[in-house]
């Protein structure tokens, strides 16, 4: 089933487009808000220990995982609100919101991933918008200062990152790797599924039993997915699989570029994010993160249609 969760977005649209899409970015940057909270409640030891609550209170995988994303596209996408706020008496209460939410995420989420995420979101958006005028370069020059204050003031976010290099280094070398360089070991042994049936895979469902049959003996041995879905679907279903993955997700950056405006931009961050994620998580084949984005994507491309992309 998880390979047809893009049917599950086609029930979403369906409804068109319509005043809610406003209310759902708006509830969206609410609920931002509100897991940011959660995450400084935590770090002021006040939030209750209840299982409501389990996610903010200590890291646990996939779940920990998918509420950084979140939060880093809820940053990316008012960035660009405040950047088009018409009415620019209410900017600072944006630029507020905005950072509230990225200190919780740079400090507090401890997601290497979501990290990555927010920084190309950003990238993304100065690339398209960026201009040699005064407040643009004031928006970059900022946010290159909240980055550099980031890495020198985040010792947790720091060494996560300098552990990475270590363990890719260390595996290069055939060194032991730490526990969060694990997946290193999943992405050599799935590398090596895939030589076995390049174009067509193994078959739906059977990584799990192939990786097992593979790693014998090693850490990663009972693990569910590799942790990265461009290679989960090619071990599967081969290139052509693979190809037709790439299809859907190279084609939602095409529509979002031609689009283009708030829905644009929008999708534009999902479909990064949808791709970047991918690399590290699975993101379409465990429905933890796939539900999620299906909900978001809907927001932006409800109401499109194939004449709305064409005309542009």
């Amino acid at each position: 089933m998880h390979y047809q969760i893009y049917i599950v977005l086609l029930f979403f649209i369906s409804v068109g487009s319509g005043d809610w899409q406003r209310r759902a970015v708006n509830v969206f940057f609410v609920g931002a808000l509100y897991a940011a909270t959660l995450y400084y409640l935590n770090l002021l030891q006040v939030l209750p220990k209840i299982e409501i609550f389990a996610n903010y209170l200590a890291y646990r995988g996939n779940k920990s995982i998918l509420l950084a994303i979140l939060l880093a596209i809820a940053a990316g996408w008012m960035l660009y609100e405040m950047t088009s706020l018409a009415d620019r008496r209410w900017l600072w209460l944006r630029v507020v919101a905005f950072l509230y939410i990225v200190i919780a995420l740079l400090f507090l989420a401890k997601s290497r991933t979501a990290n990555l995420i927010f920084v190309l979101l950003c990238l993304l958006f100065f690339l398209k918008y960026f201009t040699m005028s005064w407040r643009s370069v004031l928006w970059l020059l900022g946010f290159v200062l909240m980055l550099a204050v980031a890495w020198i003031s985040a010792s947790d976010l720091r060494q996560r990152a300098i552990g990475t290099i270590n363990d890719i280094n260390a595996f290069s070398q055939g060194q032991q790797i730490s526990e969060d360089g694990i997946r290193l070991e999943m992405y050599s042994v799935t590398t090596k599924m895939i030589a076995e049936k390049p174009w067509t895979g193994h078959g739906i469902a059977t990584w799990p039993s192939q990786y097992q049959k593979h790693a014998k003996g090693l850490l990663s041995e009972k693990t569910r997915t590799p942790h990265n879905d461009y290679l989960f679907y090619t071990a599967e279903i081969g290139l052509i699989g693979l190809a037709a993955l790439l299809w859907i997700w190279l084609t939602q950056l095409t529509v979002a570029w031609r689009i283009g405006g708030a829905h644009g931009m929008w999708l534009g961050m999902l479909g990064v994010a949808i791709m970047v994620g991918g690399m590290f998580n699975a993101i379409l084949r465990d429905a933890v993160f796939g539900m999620p984005f299906m909900i978001l994507l809907a927001i932006p491309l409800a109401g499109v249609t194939r004449s709305d992309v064409r005309a542009v």
